[in-house]
């Protein structure tokens, strides 16, 4: 302080040294006074932030260390520490003394802490120990829902020293990261399932359009689709793509089915036309036996084993001795009138009564809720049951010869339609 030097001991010169003082003096209130606020601003900021620090000082040594978790007793050491690196922000006097109260205050929290410190890091070995014991357990759905809850009851373990803090916290992980992995080797392995499933459905899609390509018949077809259906619906496919084209060939497949089936039923029933013309020629006398034989044979085998039955019955009863039969022309007239009323013909004058009953009665069937059948099938019956008919009548087929070939012409007409 300059204060100390204004006056030189053993100066023997005093007026001298009066006015060298007095200049002292002058220079000393020149230097000074423009510093004057600085010094009066800076005891101002020391007093201010000393207020401060006496605060935080004395809740270190008045804060409650069992009512107050260990992690706000934690941040209250870390941030005393700070403050005990930064005191020159007070008055150097009261320094020595902050800093000291600040250490017995941080020792206070501390010992408490390492206590806390012991007993958490004894509750995280634990649950360390518990998430290995489920790596190997079977149930993997326990398994990670037990994991789930460990790394619940870790976050309500407590704290311990950041070094140890991150070593247990690596080992938790790593037993946890063991069970969650066995999720993913699960998915990998359902991922390379599905992924197979998916090649055998597409192969079987693959397969069934080549089979179904070779295959001419609508038997055939329909056994290839539905054994298809059966392998298809096996690999409980999820995948649309897959779905759709599977559900694709099986609507064309079908579609072709039905075309087959139809152009089948359609040669059967042409075949049956000329074994029921053979038939007739022998019931009307016009052929014997023999010859009918002879012409049976050259005909195509009809694929149809019902009808083929039918037609070999009517066969063996025209070349029997009883080939008659006395209803033929009733019979045959309901054929003729069902199928007029089917393609939409008129009925001769003759039979008007009986196609009106007809037509009551097929009005009072659809009225009833009776199920109904397709145009194409009933078509298809009555042509069976037009060549199947046995005891050809000759009147009836003389005087209705060109009624029954526009009728049968119409049926054929409908189911090529």
């Amino acid at each position: 302080d300059m204060e100390e030097h204004e006056k030189l001991e053993g100066d023997r010169y005093p007026v001298r040294n009066q006015e060298l003082y007095t200049q002292f003096r002058e220079v000393q209130k020149a230097l000074f006074e423009p510093a004057q606020k600085f010094f009066e601003k800076r005891s101002e900021i020391w007093s201010k932030e000393l207020e401060q620090v006496q605060a935080n000082v004395q809740e270190l040594h008045d804060v409650d260390l069992i009512e107050t978790s260990d992690r706000d007793l934690a941040r209250m050491v870390r941030n005393a520490i700070k403050q005990l690196r930064n005191l020159d922000a007070i008055p150097p006097k009261e320094r020595g003394k902050i800093a000291a109260s600040i250490r017995s205050g941080t020792a206070r929290i501390d010992a408490h802490l390492q206590e806390s410190y012991k007993v958490a890091e004894r509750r995280k070995q634990k649950l360390i120990d518990q998430a290995k014991e489920l790596i190997e357990l079977e149930d993997l759905d326990s398994a990670i829902e037990q994991a789930k809850a460990l790394q619940n009851d870790w976050k309500q373990a407590g704290i311990v020293q950041q070094a140890q803090e991150r070593k247990l916290w690596k080992a938790f992980r790593k037993a946890n990261d063991a069970i969650f992995n066995r999720i993913k080797q699960q998915r990998d392995a359902q991922k390379a399932e599905n992924q197979e499933i998916m090649n055998n459905a597409k192969q079987l899609i693959v397969d069934c359009e080549q089979a179904i390509s070779n295959e001419n018949t609508a038997t055939g077809i329909h056994s290839l689709i539905e054994r298809f259906k059966d392998n298809f619906n096996t690999l409980q496919i999820e995948n649309k793509g897959l779905l759709t084209k599977a559900n694709n060939l099986i609507t064309s497949s079908e579609q072709k089915v039905l075309a087959l089936a139809n152009s089948e039923t359609i040669n059967n029933l042409k075949h049956a036309q000329k074994y029921a013309a053979i038939c007739q020629d022998l019931e009307l006398n016009k052929i014997d036996k023999k010859t009918a034989t002879e012409k049976l044979a050259k005909l195509k085998e009809i694929s149809d084993k019902k009808l083929a039955k039918q037609l070999k019955s009517r066969f063996e009863k025209a070349a029997s001795d009883d080939k008659t039969n006395d209803d033929y022309a009733q019979q045959a007239g309901t054929i003729l009138i069902a199928a007029e009323y089917l393609t939409g013909q008129a009925t001769p004058d003759d039979y008007k009564e009986q196609r009106l009953a007809y037509q009551v009665d097929e009005l009072a069937k659809r009225m009833s809720g009776s199920q109904s059948i397709s145009e194409t099938q009933t078509a298809t019956n009555l042509l069976q049951q037009w060549f199947t008919l046995s005891g050809a009548d000759a009147d009836f087929i003389k005087n209705n010869e060109k009624r029954s070939k526009k009728v049968m012409k119409s049926l054929f007409e409908l189911l090529r339609a």
